[in-house]
């Protein structure tokens, strides 16, 4: 298993310009070598830890692959991109992906957490507990690593599912609801980072007002904080329906619907 470094939606794009380095995560960066306004080309340099993987010089509306070995498989590709668009000296770049050259092996047998890994195939890895789970009221019970139970301390047992990744370096900040506008406003205590997409879930632990919980945890709406003063608490607003459409900017506002 490796981990997912970087993954462009299909609505974002990321611009750049002649000799700008755009540092992708996890010690990756790619720099634009060189641009070609007229005959729609440029050169692009990918790096790890500042030393080159590979350097390429690739035509406009077509991708870019970069394979390497890793734990003995050979040419897996590592990076994916997709030369957009060419003009004025700038790219503009779409779809790009990239995992870490860092692998963790799993075997059969092995434990984490609780769980011990029973099968491994091409289609996953299925993990089973052997032991019973109990849960206590108003408690958290750790599973695998960041992985566990959320109980409510309510008479009805309530729990949900708190998972690893992104999720737990989550904001922390004061959150109100508007009833004419039927919107749901969270102010985070910092500052959002630039250049950083931002998801709120509303889990199955959310009310409404007759004290009807939600079934389904779900994604209420996503920010792509960009080009704003890196002092102010501001995103851009996406339209729920269309996410290429942006709303305006403001702090963080997601419609909620029951």
């Amino acid at each position: 298993m490796t981990k997912l470094v970087l993954e462009q939606k299909s609505y974002e794009t990321k611009t750049l310009q002649r000799n700008e380095i755009w540092d992708i995560g996890d010690g990756y960066s790619l720099e634009v070598v060189e641009i070609d306004n007229d005959g729609g080309e440029a050169w692009l340099d990918l790096y790890k830890d500042g030393n080159t993987l590979d350097s390429n010089p690739f035509d406009n509306q077509s991708y870019w692959c970069v394979k390497d070995d890793i734990e003995g498989e050979s040419n897996v590709p590592i990076f994916i991109t997709y030369l957009d668009k060419v003009s004025d000296n700038t790219i503009q770049l779409k779809y790009t992906w990239l995992i870490s050259q860092d692998v963790t092996v799993i075997n059969s047998g092995e434990y984490f957490g609780m769980f011990e890994v029973k099968s491994i195939s091409s289609d996953g890895i299925r993990l089973a507990n052997e032991e019973n789970v109990s849960l206590t009221r108003g408690s958290a019970i750790p599973l695998a690593n960041d992985l566990k139970f959320e109980v409510e301390d309510t008479p009805t047992v309530r729990y949900c599912l708190v998972g690893t990744g992104e999720i737990k370096t989550g904001l922390a900040g004061d959150i109100s609801y508007n009833s004419a506008s039927r919107t749901v406003i969270f102010d985070p205590v910092s500052n959002l980072k630039y250049d950083t997409n931002y998801i709120s879930y509303i889990t199955t632990v959310a009310e409404d007002l007759a004290g009807n919980a939600g079934t389904n945890r779900y994604i209420s709406c996503q920010i792509l904080r960009q080009g704003i003063n890196h002092n102010r608490k501001c995103s851009i607003i996406y339209d729920q329906q269309d996410r290429n459409r942006r709303i305006g900017i403001a702090c963080i506002i997601c419609d909620i619907d029951w």
